[in-house]
């Protein structure tokens, strides 16, 4: 379950990991989109996006950099220095994403491989503007394909395949895909067995 931020923890969240970005990037010279892959790899994401405090307000966004790091056993040198005190465009990225998923409620996992880090960058273009205007960019991005229909690729596997091998029918698999049945009313039974067969969580292809 992911929970929902109240606006001052959300400005707390969206700080800390647009400081981690530009950290990352500026002092530590190291590349964007591998840390944000350790960041969900890591675990750290995952706690991050549930508001435990520990990331969210309780540390630095430099020290969660240095412990996805830690966790992820990855050795990365010790610069001193102090992060960009104006908002880089790394920062900004970081800021945004933080922003985007509070605002979504999606985790991590079905943002990131949309919005990558080189997504992020070429982005930044809307930073002068309303922060509602990335949403609306990102939200369509994201949301373009289903996530089931992006899992299902993921897997290599054809509408006919799941079907067969999930025992849901090709027509139900179309219409979840095409939106014009909404999955997150799907069967539990008919989310279960599709799940199994595609290796995931029913949490990774619901809406």
């Amino acid at each position: 379950m992911i929970h929902v931020y109240d606006e001052s923890i959300l400005e707390y969240a969206m700080d800390n990991l647009g400081v981690a970005l530009d950290y990352v990037t500026n002092i530590l010279h190291q590349d964007g989109q591998e840390f944000l892959n350790l960041f969900l790899t890591s675990g750290v994401a995952k706690e991050f996006e549930n508001c435990n405090p520990r990331y969210v307000t309780g540390m630095s966004g430099r020290d969660m950099a240095d412990d996805v790091y830690r966790i992820a056993g990855k050795s990365v040198p010790s610069i001193e220095g102090e992060v960009n005190g104006e908002y880089s465009p790394e920062y900004w990225c970081g800021w945004i994403l933080a922003y985007y998923q509070g605002m979504s409620h999606l985790e991590f996992k079905k943002i990131l491989p949309i919005l990558t880090y080189e997504k992020l960058m070429s982005s930044y273009i809307l930073h002068e503007a309303d922060k509602t205007k990335a949403y609306e960019v990102f939200d369509k991005a994201v949301k373009a394909e289903t996530f089931l229909a992006r899992m299902r690729k993921k897997r290599n596997m054809t509408q006919a395949e799941l079907a067969t091998k999930s025992g849901v029918s090709l027509r139900s698999i179309q219409l979840y895909e095409q939106r014009k049945n909404d999955i997150n009313k799907a069967q539990y039974n008919n989310l279960s067995d599709i799940a199994k067969v595609l290796w995931c969580d029913i949490e990774d292809i619901v809406e």
